[in-house]
């Protein structure tokens, strides 16, 4: 019995000293530190705001310490619009998501095809465009490519 235990407890020994290797090669100290914050906007209840933090689940968030939101609905010319901007007190703001995906950094001031205005500092934005039904709304804020804390 003892013999066949031994390259069993020999096997096992082996495989928990790669795992902790494998660890501590992956292992960082902040892995929030490169994790995206994700603010979601649902037009038909702006009541509820979401931020996502990295591949963690939604929770909600208020105005404060991190964001400042502000957003308002209008009609121009008998076509639904909105105004949106976003500040953000802690992370540079990079993409947006209006029923498609934008870089801001590429597309820059304006996007034609989607009739969105973008008007981008180093940590606000703001945007103004159609209202379209199924749409949601989503700004990325993250950090600064090659900032560490």
């Amino acid at each position: 019995m003892k013999s066949l235990l031994q390259p069993l407890f020999k096997a096992i020994t082996f495989l928990l000293f790669i795992i902790i290797i494998c660890a501590l090669i992956g292992c960082d100290k902040d892995p929030v530190r490169w994790d995206n914050h994700y603010i979601h906007f649902y037009p038909e209840r702006m009541d509820v705001l979401y931020v996502r933090h990295g591949n963690t689940k939604f929770h909600k968030e208020d105005n404060g310490d991190n964001y400042q939101v502000e957003y308002s609905e209008f009609e121009q010319d008998g076509i639904r619009m909105f105004r949106l901007s976003v500040t953000s007190f802690q992370h540079d703001i990079h993409y947006a998501w209006f029923d498609g995906f934008y870089n801001l950094d590429k597309y820059g001031e304006k996007d034609m095809e989607k009739e969105i205005e973008w008007k981008k500092e180093y940590r606000s934005f703001s945007a103004t465009g159609r209202l379209l039904e199924s749409e949601y709304y989503e700004i990325s804020l993250t950090r600064d490519k090659f900032e560490k804390r």
